[in-house]
């Protein structure tokens, strides 16, 4: 028996959901039912004769064809299934540009490209329509990536990673347009339509941002150079002296103001 290593949820048909595990081929369970409804199966062995490793690490269902499926692999592949034909992955292709397990996957909008991330910080853009060819990169992040997300309606990809940023990518140009320091290393994010922007934004101290923190560390030294230069003021009373005669007593000595720091 083997342990499910996740579960992605069907958004075409909410009865079934997919389980993915290390060494079994993805599953679709219905719940209705509670039985296995499809089973994939493994390609062909290799030129050695021996048996392909089997590791999914994330999955995705395409947006216009409910049956067919993505998964990214622990061996740096990305496969195509096709649940209405053979169990076998249609397409099964080595990512070869960085040897680092693809453990997350999403589909852009139109579902043209795929974006994978590994567990060094990189985030490749493959062509849906020319076998996964890469044909971009995402620069900027440096520690694992744990999750992908993209906005329900702006070209925006969210990526949260163990380094404990969060980053927004613009995908027209592919460019880091914001960066977020969250303090904790992150493992999730959710991005939110635009209907839901009246929500009030958190405060900046529990942003983290490190910014704010330099200048907030700048005041408070300017502060304490102003309290240094004004320094306090004390009053001391010197004890008397003694009289030049006996008819004429000593004159008093003023007080005396030290400045102290």
């Amino acid at each position: 028996m083997c342990i499910r290593d996740r579960i992605k949820a069907n958004p075409n048909n909410l009865a079934t959901t997919l389980l993915l595990a290390k060494e079994a081929n993805p599953q679709i369970l219905n719940f209705d039912t509670g039985k296995v409804v499809w089973k994939a199966k493994n390609v062909p062995n290799d030129y050695l004769d021996l048996k392909v490793p089997v590791h999914d690490l994330d999955a995705v269902f395409h947006h216009n064809a409910p049956n067919t499926f993505y998964t990214s692999t622990a061996y740096n592949k990305v496969r195509l299934y096709d649940i209405r034909g053979k169990p076998k992955p249609l397409k099964d292709v080595e990512i070869g540009y960085e040897k680092s397990p693809l453990n997350n996957i999403i589909l852009s909008h139109s579902g043209n490209f795929i974006y994978v991330s590994n567990l060094i910080g990189s985030i490749f853009l493959l062509d849906n329509r020319k076998d996964f060819q890469m044909v971009g990169k995402l620069k900027g992040a440096t520690g694992t990536i744990k999750k992908l997300e993209l906005h329900p309606t702006q070209p925006i990809l969210a990526s949260a990673s163990l380094d404990r940023f969060l980053r927004l990518y613009n995908l027209q140009t592919r460019a880091l347009i914001k960066t977020f320091y969250l303090k904790q290393k992150l493992t999730n994010c959710l991005m939110i339509g635009d209907e839901m922007e009246e929500i009030p934004e958190e405060p900046e101290e529990t942003l983290g941002d490190k910014v704010s923190t330099r200048i907030k560390v700048n005041e408070n030294r300017e502060l304490n150079q102003r309290a240094k230069k004004a320094g306090k003021i004390k009053l001391v009373f010197l004890p008397e002296a003694p009289a030049n005669s006996q008819d004429e007593p000593a004159a008093e000595k003023p007080k005396k103001r030290v400045k102290t720091d």
